[in-house]
């Protein structure tokens, strides 16, 4: 974990509760597809992790990295990561492209910041299961909060999450993108919700992204919670039960004071392997800061989808 310096900012009030996006994001009331006897799928054999790409280490207040998958595979969830953001970079984007099997990941400032950074794509790929595709929702185009469902086609499950701001330039955050289904329970749909961080009088999109397929033996979706006290870097895992594989995965973060949704930036939405020796992901772990710190405190929550 990176330990990074902070300015003192802003604080935007409202009464203290835990977010209703939280409730959904800790899977107290799940909903989804459960795991028939005959699914069309038995597993997701040859999952990978694919070598990352990284952009340049500078202080350029947008950077891009896309990362290829190995040839006979293609991406089924897409992640990325910033090195030395210290909650001034955000994650913007997170798209994946199934056709192409790519990611392109973009971060940008969301305040001016005098140090270098950088961004890192990652992919996890896998030749192409049964009935994979792409399914998107775009929003209006206004200078407002906003959120989009994003429903996998009639009879499939998800297996990786994306997401796109247009014309958002670092003062639109995404930091809750909540899928449905728990344990035991496949997500079959993603709510993803961006903020303003500051007064942004530009009109924006945001684009939600859901990578589908048929459904897989034993799909579930696991969640990892940390509350924090402090600025930040806050980090939670979120991991597989032996035997499974992590396809993708999101960060959900919950303000306990209410209006503070825009104050805070995801860092990293990272798959790896915690087993040594393979490259086989079957973890996702979720980084976060507030991006303007004040004195309150907030959930962060990591959710892998797993195979």
């Amino acid at each position: 974990m990176r330990i990074r310096v902070f300015r003192p900012g802003r604080r935007r009030g409202g009464c203290t509760a835990v977010m209703a996006v939280f409730a959904l994001s800790v899977g107290t009331v799940v909903t989804g597809l459960a795991v028939t006897a005959e699914p069309a799928s038995a597993s997701l054999a040859g999952a990978v992790l694919a070598a990352p790409v990284t952009s340049n280490y500078d202080s350029v207040q947008s950077k891009t990295a896309t990362v290829t998958c190995p040839a006979g595979t293609t991406v089924v969830g897409p992640g990325g990561d910033i090195f030395n953001g210290g909650g001034k970079v955000a994650l913007e984007q997170l798209l994946p492209d199934v056709s192409a099997g790519t990611v392109q990941v973009t971060a940008k400032e969301t305040d001016a910041k005098a140090g270098d950074w950088s961004v890192t794509a990652r992919s996890v790929c896998a030749p192409a299961p049964a009935g994979l595709v792409r399914v998107g929702v775009t929003s209006v185009n206004n200078s407002s909060n906003k959120a989009v469902t994003v429903n996998c086609p009639t009879n499939k499950t998800a297996l990786g999450i994306g997401y796109d701001v247009f014309n958002g330039w670092g003062e639109v955050l995404v930091n809750q993108v909540v899928p449905n289904g728990g344990p035991g329970v496949a997500s079959t749909s993603v709510t993803i919700s961006a903020y303003e961080d500051d007064a942004y009088a530009a009109s924006w999109q945001l684009k939600g992204y859901l990578v589908c397929a048929d459904p897989i033996a034993g799909q579930q979706v696991i969640r990892g919670t940390v509350l924090s006290t402090s600025a930040g870097p806050a980090a939670v895992n979120a991991t597989c039960p032996t035997g499974q594989t992590a396809t993708g995965g999101s960060a959900s973060i919950a303000p306990v004071t209410s209006g503070m949704e825009g104050e805070y930036a995801v860092d990293s939405v990272l798959p790896f392997d915690l087993t040594a020796g393979t490259s086989v992901p079957d973890n996702v772990q979720a980084i976060a800061y507030q991006e303007d710190p004040y004195p309150d405190s907030w959930w962060l929550t990591s959710q892998v989808l797993c195979t």
